[in-house]
């Protein structure tokens, strides 16, 4: 008995270490606070009207580098699908969204469905804290008496985009005032990056941070049931250690005996 349990007692102290070494690798990149801030995994949803589809398409080249680099997903009503109801798919969409962005033009404040529908349910998760509204304002318009006038929009300079002498400029002002709130990045700022710097309420359901942390709960349940395995298994092989020995010497005694 004691020959059998030896090697998966060993097999078992294995498992433990190599259990502990992933769990604080998973502690180190998840709960350190400077890799927490720096990878967020932001939902963008991009509100627009159709005859500004150029600008929003501008918006999302722009926005390539950031979505390369895992900081960001967007999304916008082309990519409905057929057969998908797309009062439905825009309405999921803005709801685990916590960036929304509005381009704003004359025909996007004039839209009944953009008002009624989207600025108001935005507007409902601004409230609970569970999305930025960033309007961004592409073409002139009105927009001092709009229903977003007490948002900060941009670009920076409140400018339109189409009145700016270079377009990828003015987008580039959008970007990186969208750096400040999506990863701290200030490009004013380069002492301290952080300084300043928007803080972006993560959605509650969706966030990335509460979809690791029931792995890292499963991990340490995990760890803790092997360590109470281990300590069985040692105490079970000194019990039948000791009861062998204790067997041998009575053979030894009897053999004399004879």
């Amino acid at each position: 008995m004691y020959l059998s349990v030896q090697p998966f007692s060993t097999y078992l102290f294995k498992s433990f270490f190599t259990l502990e070494l992933t769990i604080s690798k998973v502690f180190k990149q998840y709960l350190q606070p400077g890799k927490m801030q720096m990878k967020k995994n932001i939902r963008i949803f991009i509100s627009y009207s159709h005859k500004d589809e150029s600008y929003k398409d501008e918006l999302t080249t722009h926005l390539a580098g950031l979505k390369r680099a895992g900081y960001i997903e967007s999304w916008d009503d082309r990519k409905i699908l057929p057969g998908q109801q797309w009062n439905d798919e825009i309405a999921n969409s803005l709801n685990n969204a916590n960036l929304i962005l509005f381009l704003l033009s004359a025909d996007f404040i004039a839209s009944e469905y953009v008002y009624k529908v989207e600025i108001q349910a935005a507007k409902e998760k601004h409230k609970r804290q569970e999305a930025t509204i960033v309007p961004i304002i592409i073409r002139g318009c009105d927009f001092p008496n709009s229903s977003l006038s007490n948002f900060q929009a941009l670009p920076k300079n409140g400018q339109a985009i189409n009145a700016s002498n270079n377009r990828d400029e003015a987008w580039m002002n959008v970007i990186n005032e969208l750096k400040r709130i999506i990863i701290g990045e200030d490009p004013a700022n380069k002492e301290d990056p952080t300084e300043n710097s928007i803080v972006l309420p993560l959605p509650r359901v969706s966030a990335l941070t509460s979809n690791k942390t029931p792995y890292i709960k499963y991990a340490i349940a995990a760890l803790v049931i092997l360590t109470i395995i281990i300590i069985v298994i040692v105490k079970f092989n000194s019990s039948e250690t000791t009861g062998i020995k204790g067997n041998n010497n009575d053979n030894n005694s009897i053999q004399i005996e004879k």
